[in-house]
C-alpha cells in the first residue's frame, strides 16, 4: 500500500474518532448491587466562559442524572442515602488540523499540496463519581467528552453525554 494512502486513512480516522461522544466507566470490585438510594454532593464546574457553568449547567445536569438513575431503578434519598453523586466539568479550547501536507493529483497531474485547515473547538469534559455513603470512597466513575461551542445545542449535548456515561453504569 502507498505511504501517503495509509497516512490518508489514519488521519481520515483519527478526525472521525475525534468527532463523536467518548465516554468511559470504571467501577470497583464491589460492584453496585447494594446500593439503591442516592443523594448529591457539590460537584465542580471549571470553565473560563459563563456559558459553560453555573446554576443553568448545574440543573441540567443534576436534571439529567436524576432521569437517567430514576430509569435504573435507583431512588432519591436526602436523609440516608447509600452513595452520593457529584461531577465535575471542564471546558478547553482545541485547535484542531485537518488534512494538509499532501500531495494532491488531478487528471493524473500533480497539482501540489494541499493546505491545512484549522477547527477551533470548546471541548467540554463531563466526570460523574459515586461515592459510598459509609466510607467516602469512589466506587464508580464515568466520563463523557464532545464538542460542546454551539450554546444553544447545550442541554441536549447535556443528556447524550450523562446518557453515554450512565448506560455504562452496571446494573
Amino acid at each position: 500500500m502507498n505511504l501517503k494512502y495509509l497516512f490518508f486513512f489514519i488521519l481520515l480516522g483519527t478526525g472521525l474518532w475525534s468527532c463523536s461522544p467518548q465516554a468511559s466507566s470504571s467501577l470497583s470490585r464491589e460492584g453496585l448491587s447494594r446500593y439503591r438510594t442516592y443523594a448529591w454532593l457539590e460537584g465542580g464546574q471549571r470553565a473560563a466562559n459563563p456559558i459553560y457553568s453555573g446554576e443553568f449547567i448545574d440543573q441540567n445536569i443534576r436534571g439529567s442524572v436524576d432521569r437517567e438513575l430514576r430509569a435504573k431503578g435507583f431512588v432519591y434519598n436526602a436523609e440516608n442515602p447509600d452513595f452520593y453523586v457529584t461531577y465535575h466539568t471542564y471546558t478547553e479550547r482545541r485547535t484542531d488540523v485537518n488534512g494538509g501536507g499532501m500531495p494532491y493529483y488531478y487528471g493524473g497531474w500533480y497539482r501540489g499540496w494541499s493546505s491545512p485547515s484549522y477547527t477551533n473547538n470548546t471541548i467540554g469534559t463531563l466526570v460523574i463519581d459515586f461515592v459510598d455513603a459509609g466510607t467516602n470512597k469512589v466506587i464508580w466513575r464515568g466520563h463523557a467528552e464532545g464538542d460542546v461551542d454551539n450554546a444553544k445545542k447545550l442541554p441536549s449535548r447535556i443528556d447524550k453525554g450523562v446518557h453515554s456515561i450512565l448506560k455504562k453504569l452496571p446494573s
